[in-house]
């Protein structure tokens, strides 16, 4: 195993880190350390597992991974003496276990979603399930209260160098400062590096435009894999639906039942399982659109890396997505829980040739000019590497970005995320019920179907059996003209016709 960084270095720290067994897991954690390594600057990486026992070790692409419990991280921390950590996905419990071992040392700790979201954000999670609602609300007072004093505690204390970097201003501006409670001048944007090098854009063919790609987790309602399936199934099989080909690559516990309703489908290509990222570049090769609905993003890594590769985005407009991606320009934003509008977007581009290749092209040079890794890598490292405090280095970066105070209403905020709930329940409701009207109507034509087959089957019974008692009949005439005819071979010769024999005998003699 390589050595790890010499003193005064950089320590990563995060919840998960990609294996040869879940490449694709926070692979854009590895895309960050390979670009630093590539820049001359070696990271060491701990994954902190709080209900490990022992310590392992693997390596992933010849980046050395440790894995421990908390307290083997702080001693790690220790020995290794970082002068800068990173940590990725924040968790208080653990936190407090290594806190101690960060006393003196600068760090930056990243915000990426579910770690810093306000209790209602995820309300997609419950809105069919009563008492996960229930439980919902009550972690409200207890989780979430409890989250959100963590990092305006973690803000305040003056005896820690903290500060923090996410990855839009949309999630800075609603999240971080206003569900987190963090200081905007405590928060930098950077966006999630996209490896431009190996996602590369190239002129796409026209036929390209009906190749459609989507590449996903089946583990949560905020992938909108529903809306997905809805989309696919309307083009697939509405009108001109034939000169379309899905495919469709992910895993996870919703995958068989989020995707039972295209199983069968001649041009859906369903396949399970995760992918590298080399192996993702060759499908962005063969397709020319990727669909991306949702329900909440800070950033969107898989879309952004398939706009690289100039793949049109279809994308739902809800959280960060529109930050990256301009409707009619870089690509289509339908509005949130509409996939008719997804479906839409899929046929416009499909029809028009020229609108396919002026937004492949749009959405190649947005992320390229946006997240490319070429430029957010050194943009990280100059912040890593700063001579500075951590707070005064984020607080240099995060001048420029945004206002002193949070542009968001917090009470309008929630009153928008419950607006949108409400919605969304009252469009499945209406949904459930043109099904069931529709299943109705298709089971009424199919008892008229049963009355029709019953009577034709009926009179079919009553043919059969006039059939049966002809046959009866002729056999019976059989067998009485079998019996005659065994009746007349046995009668012996009357006397006309012995006569005649002798006659006849009488001739050949002479």
């Amino acid at each position: 195993m390589t050595p790890g960084p010499a003193p005064g270095g950089i320590m990563l720290i995060s919840t998960a880190y990609p294996s040869s067994d879940d490449p694709y897991r926070n692979a854009f954690l590895h895309t960050r350390v390979a670009g630093y390594r590539s820049r001359g600057t070696d990271v060491q990486v701990c994954v902190v597992d709080p209900s490990a026992e022992v310590s392992s070790r693997h390596q992933h692409d010849g980046v050395d991974v440790l894995t421990g419990p908390p307290e083997a991280v702080a001693e790690l921390i220790e020995d290794r003496d970082p002068r800068t950590v990173l940590i990725h996905f924040v968790s208080p419990g653990w936190f407090a276990r290594i806190r101690p071992a960060l006393a003196g040392r600068r760090v930056l700790i990243w915000l990426h979603g579910f770690e810093a979201e306000a209790w209602y954000r995820r309300w997609f999670n419950v809105v069919d399930d009563a008492s996960a609602l229930r439980s919902l609300v009550a972690r409200r007072t207890r989780a979430f209260a409890a989250r959100r004093a963590f990092f305006q505690e973690l803000s305040a204390d003056d005896g820690l160098d903290v500060a923090f970097v996410t990855v839009s201003h949309y999630f800075r501006s609603h999240v971080v400062a206003v569900d987190a409670g963090v200081p905007l001048n405590l928060c930098a944007v950077i966006p999630n590096p996209i490896d431009s090098e190996l996602y590369t854009a190239g002129a796409k063919p026209p036929e390209h435009r009906t190749r459609v790609l989507t590449i996903r987790p089946f583990t949560s309602a905020a992938y909108g894999n529903d809306l997905m399936v809805e989309a696919v199934h309307d083009v697939a099989t509405g009108e001109g639906g034939s000169r379309f080909r899905f495919t469709i690559i992910g895993d996870g516990p919703l995958f068989e039942d989020t995707l039972a309703p295209l199983q069968g489908l001649e041009n859906v290509d369903i396949r399970r399982g995760f992918l590298d990222p080399r192996q993702i570049a060759d499908e962005h090769r063969k397709h020319g659109v990727f669909l991306a609905p949702g329900r909440i993003d800070s950033q969107g890594v898989s879309r952004c890396e398939a706009m690289s590769s100039g793949l049109v985005p279809m994308a739902n407009a809800v959280a960060a997505v529109p930050e990256f991606v301009e409707h009619g320009s870089s690509g289509w934003l339908a509005p949130p829980e509409d996939w008719r509008g997804l479906a839409r977007g899929l046929r416009a581009v499909a029809d028009d040739p020229e609108l396919f290749a002026r937004m492949s092209m749009a959405a190649s040079e947005r992320v390229r000019s946006q997240c490319a890794a070429r430029d957010t890598i050194p943009a990280e490292l100059g912040l890593l590497l700063s001579p500075a405090g951590a707070r005064e280095a984020v607080a240099e970066l995060a001048a420029g970005e945004a206002p002193a105070a949070p542009d968001v209403d917090p009470a309008a905020d929630i009153e928008a995320e419950f607006a949108r709930a409400l919605s969304a329940i009252a469009a499945r409701d209406v949904e459930r019920e043109r099904r069931i009207r529709h299943l109705g109507h298709r089971l009424e034509k199919s008892q008229d179907r049963i009355e029709a087959f019953q009577g034709s089957h009926g009179r079919a019974l009553e043919r059969i059996a006039a059939l049966e008692g002809q046959l009866r009949r002729i056999q019976e005439r059989a067998l009485h003209t079998d019996a005659e005819l065994q009746r007349l071979r046995g009668r012996p010769l009357n006397r006309a016709t012995a006569r005649l024999s002798r006659v006849l005998r009488l001739v050949r003699r002479r």
